[in-house]
């Protein structure tokens, strides 16, 4: 039996659902500041982003660790750069067929576009 935390079900929601909402690809650095602005799931005082980087290390740790639905993609443009972590985001193609099911729906919608 595979049994999913809901902390875990919840974070790997919230990032499918801003993969969805951005198109195919997103930066991690997008990404974090996405999870900046979204509550965690079990404090109203904390981010989704503290909350993930407590339990998991960073959003690479946790990306990598679900490499069944996500891919990382390390652009060649950023390598000139040894101060630039930043790496992209995208959805495995399985993962991308199914629907997340939130717990609610992230709080800061309206900053996509920002």
């Amino acid at each position: 039996v595979n049994v999913v935390d809901p902390i875990s079900k919840y974070l790997e929601d919230l990032v499918i659902y801003y993969i969805k909402e951005c198109g195919d690809q997103v930066t991690s650095r997008d990404l974090g500041r996405f999870l900046a602005t979204n509550k965690a799931y079990k404090s109203d005082s904390q981010s989704a982003l503290q909350e993930l980087k407590d339990i998991f290390g960073g959003v690479a740790s946790f990306l990598n660790a679900r490499g069944h639905l996500f891919t990382t993609i390390r652009d060649q443009t950023d390598s000139a750069s040894p101060n630039n972590y930043s790496f992209g985001i995208r959805l495995k193609e399985e993962s991308s067929a199914t629907s997340p099911q939130m717990k609610t729906q992230p709080q800061q919608i309206s900053n996509l576009s920002s």
